[in-house]
């Protein structure tokens, strides 16, 4: 079911006081807005949906989170607002499938479509593409997920368009050698990693469907019956595994320019200024951390505006509250963020905002005339700062 649209920014409440006193503008146009998510366990996504579902002992589920009870209420409130920056937008809903954005997961190392869990019954898990829910995450006969699920519910909230999460990822792999990409193997040697190929491949075969469903009708029937997709953006979590070889945490911020460059020009369909989010892996590594914050650097020194590096130093190592029973929630597991919703939720959803800050949303409708003169010069810097220019 679709959840409530969030508060939309300051310029657009603008907007829709000078709307009225201006000629309508065209309808914006319905464009599936595809993101591709790649790395290792954190990114397949190790929290869980169901409380007390047996997977984990003694885990804050998502279920959890959204109960009415006294306990999930103080957890709640326990959890700083700082660094749980989706609490206000928390409810049940989020329980349950959308329709206005979809996923699909797949194996990196292998290339195959992974299950989807979303129910405590296997009788309601599938495989392939289907709404974005819980359930998207580790295979591991228990409903999980990942950063998709607060990446998609803050997209689906604030954008009008459908949007499409393609993940593909695999547990304990490094991206010097797992997912070591072309430019890194010209410049410094080895071999294209197999969970990099597969991840490309697949891609470009899911952007032939949507290409072949459009070919048709000239509509994504499966997707609201959008009119044309853009590839709007590109999240890596990743990093674990790098920090026990010396060697690749030596390339690992080269390796992550490489990736994006290789990711930008895999296919035409790609922008080559595509929007890449890094998030910071559960490692904690300052070394590795001062790669991915160099790498996004020089990413925008090429093309300003077109990375971004955020930390997850907040979501390890802390306990927010107690059980239902009144005990303290386990702080094993450390390198999977403690496998609590809250952690992986808020990844998530600061990824997709880093998506709708930085305007990797693909291209907006322009501003009819009568509206631009209406505004004035800066507001209309405003709106041309927010469109993505696409070549």
């Amino acid at each position: 079911m679709r959840t409530h649209r969030f508060a939309q920014p300051a310029l657009a409440v603008l907007l829709a006081g000078v709307f009225s006193f201006s000629t309508a503008l065209a309808d914006p146009p319905n464009t599936l807005k595809v993101y591709l998510l790649a790395g290792q366990s954190n990114m397949q996504g190790q929290a869980l949906t169901y409380y007390n579902d047996g997977a984990y002992s003694n885990v804050p589920s998502l279920q959890f989170l959204t109960l009415t009870t006294q306990a999930a209420a103080d957890y709640r409130a326990s959890l700083p607002d700082e660094s749980f920056t989706f609490k206000p937008y928390l409810d049940a809903s989020w329980m349950s499938p959308r329709d206005d954005v979809w996923a699909i997961h797949l194996d990196s190392g292998t290339g195959s479509t992974q299950q989807v869990e979303p129910t405590i019954s296997p009788a309601g898990w599938y495989t392939g593409a289907g709404p974005l829910s819980p359930g998207f995450g580790a295979s591991n006969s228990a409903s999980t997920f990942g950063p998709e699920l607060g990446m998609g519910i803050n997209l689906g909230g604030a954008m009008q368009t459908p949007v499409f999460l393609f993940k593909s990822d695999k547990g304990g792999t490094n991206l010097a050698y797992d997912w070591r990409p072309p430019s890194a193997v010209a410049a410094r040697g080895g071999a294209v990693g197999v969970n990099y190929t597969n991840t490309v491949n697949q891609f470009k075969a899911f952007l032939n469907g949507l290409d072949n469903d459009l070919a048709g009708d000239g509509k994504l029937n499966a997707y609201n019956n959008a009119t044309g997709y853009e590839v709007c953006g590109f999240v890596w979590v990743q990093g674990w595994n790098e920090m026990f070889n010396d060697g690749f945490k030596a390339e690992y911020a080269q390796n992550i320019v490489d990736l994006v460059h290789d990711i930008r020009t895999s296919d035409p369909r790609i922008p080559n200024d595509l929007g890449a989010i890094i998030a910071e892996s559960s490692d904690q590594q300052e070394d590795l951390n001062a790669s991915r914050a160099a790498a996004v650097a020089a990413l925008n020194a090429e093309i300003p505006g077109s990375a971004f590096f955020y930390e997850t130093n907040d979501m390890i190592g802390v306990n927010w509250g107690d059980n239902a029973y009144g005990f303290p929630f386990s702080d094993s597991w450390g390198y999977h963020f403690h496998g609590r919703a809250e952690n992986f939720l808020e990844i998530g959803w600061k990824a997709g905002q880093a998506a709708i800050d930085l305007g990797f949303t693909g291209t907006d409708p322009a501003p009819e005339p009568a509206t631009i003169a209406l505004l004035g010069l800066g507001a209309l810097g405003l709106l041309r700062k927010r469109r993505r220019a696409r070549a």
